[in-house]
């Protein structure tokens, strides 16, 4: 059973690219000669949760290529994560679009592996898009603070954890796992969570599980402290547009707006939208994809 969500569209293409064995599931929008934009989604996510920004951006005469990270959607799981595997997915997926720099999208933990890639890779994109995806803690939290929760006893155990038993992490119906997204998404209209379900979630004998493997988006997937980041924002290449959600949730990253902007590149344009939360392109698609649309200016 599949639902129908107003605005959204399906992908034109689909393809999987071979990374040093890994297979990633990759979905285009828009006219295969077109100039590519990269869109990376976030933290237990899919490139389908794109379904309402890939469009407009296709319409716009965009080539929107977005891709499932690995242990999500239908890319394939592995036995360990790592951060810096995941920007090493995101510039092999970036390389089969091209050689020439393309601007890129990142929500969430997608705008961090991209703050992360152009470090490792300035020449690779030519502008940055970051929707709620400042995704750096407070530069007053240490790194020692930071880690020492995850690096304890109790939670390596809930890391091992997941590894055991994400093998049972099961819903008996599609609905209850409709119910148990809302809860983490509250602000989310249920057509949307219907529609992530659709597209993130399978059915087997036991029941409906997500398609990503819970150890995919536990905290612990490698040593990336912000700080090391913030300190070097401020030497960013790309043009930079940060569309921040005013309303803090769970999932938001817990820091200000205003401790982020002095470390900010020269000319960055950050917004912050105080009537929306973390998923600023499901809330408001039509506003984000007409602002983004201005910033990257034409095709």
């Amino acid at each position: 059973m599949t639902t129908t969500l107003v605005g959204a569209r399906a992908p034109d293409r689909e393809r999987d690219l071979d990374v040093q064995g890994v297979r990633l599931h990759v979905c285009e929008w828009g006219e295969p000669q077109a100039p590519p934009v990269l869109l990376a989604h976030g933290v237990g996510d899919c490139a389908r949760t794109f379904d309402l920004l890939a469009p407009s951006l296709a319409d716009a005469g965009w080539r929107a290529v977005a891709w499932d990270q690995r242990g999500h959607g239908d890319s394939d799981h592995t036995d360990l994560y790592s951060w810096q595997a995941d920007v090493r997915d995101l510039l092999a997926v970036a390389a089969s679009c091209g050689s020439r720099p393309m601007p890129a999208i990142g929500h969430s933990k997608g705008g961090s592996l991209l703050a992360w890639a152009v470090q490792a890779l300035p020449w690779r994109f030519s502008q940055l898009v970051l929707l709620d995806g400042l995704s750096f803690n407070s530069p007053t939290l240490s790194s020692q603070d930071l880690w020492q929760g995850m690096l304890s006893g109790a939670g390596l155990q809930k890391w091992i954890g997941r590894h055991v038993d994400r093998q049972h992490r099961c819903w008996p119906t599609r609905e209850a796992l409709v119910e148990q997204r809302a809860k983490a998404n509250p602000r989310l209209p249920v057509a949307w969570v219907r529609h992530v379900v659709d597209h993130g979630s399978c059915h087997g004998a036991d029941g409906w599980r997500w398609k990503h493997d819970p150890r995919a988006v536990a905290p612990l997937i490698g040593p990336h402290p912000s700080q090391w980041m913030l300190r070097r924002l401020a030497g960013m290449s790309p043009g930079l547009l940060a569309i921040v959600g005013g309303v803090r949730e769970s999932v938001s990253w817990k820091v200000a707006l205003c401790e982020i902007e002095p470390f900010l590149p020269p000319g960055a344009e950050v917004e912050s939208w105080p009537e929306v939360g973390h998923f600023v392109h499901i809330e408001a698609p039509e506003r984000t994809a007409h602002r983004i649309l201005a910033f990257l200016k034409r095709p």
